[in-house]
């Protein structure tokens, strides 16, 4: 029998930078916006905190950022969300934990292929740290009604102009389906077409769900056997030898907030 889900609605879209979040954003809201006002929920915007930083405090984020950065753009992402769930207001995240996870995992892919001096030594025992915080974070708090996935889709670069942007965008794609795969996550993959299509799309999946209830979804699949940052990964576990996937007996994830017996690992909305 389907779950009952209501408002207040709250939605993580997730991305790598370049992949359209904003944009796809504008578009639900001119597709979703008057339906959230008729519930009596305005639906709310969080802004990408990357670009935020960037803009308030003239601090490089993304590629040319770092680890640190991953961790203000979480907490100061977190800290909005929290207080419009506390408010209880229906809300959409321009990026969620998982975007900061991927970007922070590429940066110490970075520092452990390249020279082991005591200074990159030194970052890559920053990185793991962070690495750790944040991956605590996300199972502690990736509480999202609807998960949207956004596929990268690198542009052509000209012969002699810097791509490294591009290429930066598209390790961090790699990476998020390395930890989606990873944790075992039921991310609704948005398909082709336009922003606009798409937005209707999310929509649909949104409406649907909240006037028919939340079907009870199978276990996922098992996950082939990823690489590139499952050493990354393997070193936020406090037992090293531990396997990755991890089981789901392993992992916290509450997509859908209930009050019923649901087990956490079965209260995704979503299936890809």
């Amino acid at each position: 029998m389907p779950r009952e889900v209501t408002f207040p609605v709250s939605i993580g879209l997730i991305g790598a930078p370049g992949s359209g979040k904003q944009r796809l954003v504008n578009e639900f809201v001119n597709v979703a916006g008057d339906w959230f006002e008729e519930n009596g929920s305005p639906l709310q915007i969080v802004e990408n905190t990357g670009i935020v930083i960037e803009r308030d405090f003239n601090q490089a984020m993304g590629a040319f950022g770092g680890w640190a950065e991953d961790l203000w753009a979480y907490h100061e992402r977190f800290r909005v969300e929290q207080q419009l769930r506390q408010e209880e207001e229906s809300f959409l995240s321009i990026g969620t934990v998982l975007d900061n996870i991927a970007h922070c995992g590429i940066n110490l892919e970075g520092i452990v292929t390249g020279l082991q001096t005591p200074e990159s030594q030194q970052r890559q025992q920053q990185q793991q740290v962070a690495m750790t915080q944040l991956t605590f974070l996300f199972l502690q708090r990736f509480k999202y009604m609807f998960g949207f996935y956004l596929p990268y889709k690198q542009g052509v670069v000209v012969p002699g102009e810097d791509d490294l942007e591009a290429s930066y965008s598209n390790r961090v794609d790699q990476a998020l389906q390395m930890v989606f795969a990873n944790f075992g996550l039921r991310i609704q993959t948005l398909g082709e077409g336009s922003y606009e299509e798409k937005a209707a799309e999310m929509f649909e999946t949104v409406k649907k769900i909240i006037e028919n209830g939340a079907p009870d979804l199978p276990e996922p699949e098992p996950q082939p056997e990823v690489e590139g940052l499952e050493e990354a990964l393997r070193s936020l576990s406090s037992d090293p030898e531990a396997e990755f996937p991890y089981d789901a007996d392993d992992r916290v994830m509450e997509v859908i907030e209930s009050d019923d017996e649901t087990p956490p690992q079965e209260a995704a909305t979503l299936a890809e």
